[in-house]
């Protein structure tokens, strides 16, 4: 037997195919499956149909907004529009295909994030596979057809480019896109500062002269920190992107959000983030006197910053869960990869995995065929566009209605950035107490869309508010006085 046939501990070094059908192959391969399964079930929201006009409009009007051009209570108030090329992406494949393109294109990105938090972690595919489900079973509530997903899948992309100094010089460029794909570039930008005190951390340790660049770690860190944040500078807001990053941590309109809450006992969402931190803590310490390097000191100070904000913002969870999957790995780099014992097991992993991606995927045509089309019954469009008068709109309706029914200005929708906070709260009050009539006629409101279980629907129809029509979720209703 030569001695490239044989593994280090003595073992048979099987052919490429048997190895790629080993049962830790087999295990790390279902549970990326799953991940694109529970990706591609993530839905719409929302914000998905505004966005999905956004980037309608731009691909129109070859023009990007960053002014208010969708309600009638803001029109031209300052809207950061940080997200722009993320919609004009999600625009296009739901143009190339519906829904179902959108989706697809969706899951597909999730699950190469995935895919790459699985070349981030350590050790044999079934440790590997347990560190992403343990990771999964927090991220996915966060998962949606939104933009934040791109920079969940770039910081993936920065922490890989780590070890890979040939392609450091690319992160301008990544960073360049990342700012016109979504603010969350910010994430990024903490983790090339925190990678740069490392480099500047390793330059002390091994005693590296610190004034030439060709062999300073630190400053050639420094020199690409540096050129990746002018990159982020090439965008539509210009230094206005930092601002927003800045003023959205002090924005008390996104308190009322339940993704923008601190996590918390009684908020079973939250308990795979409190899991995930006490098994990361265990699983630094466990193995802490490997921990040396550039890389291993960024992942630990990221593990912290991030693990900060996600206790103060279910939101910034993800990105700590991503920083923590390799963590949770690094005990059990060690283990051996269990190798397969023949042709026969090989075929039984083949056998599963075909089958958990069939069932799969015709469960997810299942669920896309099952998905409407549009958000709000025809009835209800056309009983909009016949209603008289200031359209009123509650605060989830605004982006269906913007997709739906452009030609009439929405009151609030989920954007939430060009309105003040005064506004979302007195519509807050009015939908939840009925209080309305100092708030409409502030507006001049006379046309009124709302849910039909709510307090405000009940006052309309106590003050003889007329109704046009209604379904089982929604109402329009117009002042007797309209015309």
């Amino acid at each position: 037997m030569s001695q490239r046939n044989e593994l280090k501990h003595g073992a048979v070094l099987h052919p490429l195919p048997l190895r790629l059908a080993s049962f830790d192959t087999m295990l790390l391969v279902m549970v990326l499956v799953l991940v694109g399964i529970v990706a591609a079930l993530m839905g719409v929201q929302s914000d998905t149909w505004w966005q999905l006009r956004t980037g309608q409009v731009i691909l129109s009007t070859r023009t990007i907004p960053t002014v208010d051009i969708f309600s009638s209570t803001v029109r031209g108030a300052y809207w950061p529009n940080h997200e722009w090329l993320s919609l004009v992406l999600f625009y296009g494949l739901y143009r190339l295909g519906g829904l179902p393109a959108l989706f697809l294109g969706c899951a597909i990105l999730v699950t190469l994030t995935w895919a790459g938090l699985a070349f981030l972690a350590e050790g044999p595919g079934r440790v590997r596979a347990a560190a992403l489900l343990l990771g999964m079973a927090g991220q996915s509530v966060i998962w949606s057809v939104r933009p934040h997903i791109f920079s969940f899948a770039l910081l993936v992309v920065l922490l890989l480019m780590l070890s890979r100094p040939r392609l450091h010089w690319l992160y301008p460029g990544l960073f360049f896109v990342w700012a016109n794909l979504h603010a969350g570039v910010a994430f990024g930008g903490v983790a090339l500062v925190v990678a740069t005190l490392a480099a500047v951390v390793e330059d002390v340790r091994t005693n590296t002269p610190g004034t030439h660049w060709r062999t300073s770690q630190g400053l050639r860190w420094s020199l690409i920190t540096l050129l990746s944040g002018l990159a982020t500078l090439l965008n539509p807001l210009g230094i206005g992107l930092w601002r927003y990053v800045l003023e959205s941590f002090g924005d008390t309109t996104r308190t009322y959000l339940s993704e923008w809450q601190p996590p918390n006992l009684e908020w079973a969402a939250s308990y795979p983030f409190f899991v995930l931190v006490i098994v990361t803590v265990i699983a630094v310490i466990t193995s802490w006197r490997s921990w040396r390097g550039q890389r291993d000191w960024t992942l630990l100070g990221l593990a912290l910053l991030f693990g900060w904000l996600g206790f103060r913002s279910m939101r910034h969870t993800a990105f700590f869960m991503i920083v923590a999957v390799p963590l949770l790995t690094r005990p059990f780099r060690s283990w051996p990869v269990r190798a397969v014992r023949g042709h026969l097991q090989a075929l039984i992993h083949g056998v599963l995995l075909a089958a958990v991606a069939v069932g799969g995927a015709v469960f997810v045509l299942t669920n896309w065929a099952s998905t409407p089309a549009a958000p709000l019954s025809p009835g209800l469009v056309e009983a909009v566009r016949r209603c008289p008068g200031t359209l009123y709109n509650t605060y989830d309706i605004g982006g269906p209605l913007i997709w739906q029914v452009p030609e009439r200005p929405v009151f609030v929708d989920n954007r939430q950035d060009p309105y003040p906070a005064d506004l979302l709260f007195r519509a807050v009050l009015a939908e939840q107490q009925g209080a309305y009539r100092e708030l409409f006629a502030t507006y001049n409101v006379q046309c009124a869309v709302v849910p039909i279980t709510q307090p405000l629907y009940t006052a309309l129809q106590h003050d003889r508010w007329e109704e046009m029509y209604r379904d089982m979720h929604l109402a329009v209703l117009h002042h007797p006085a309209a015309q």
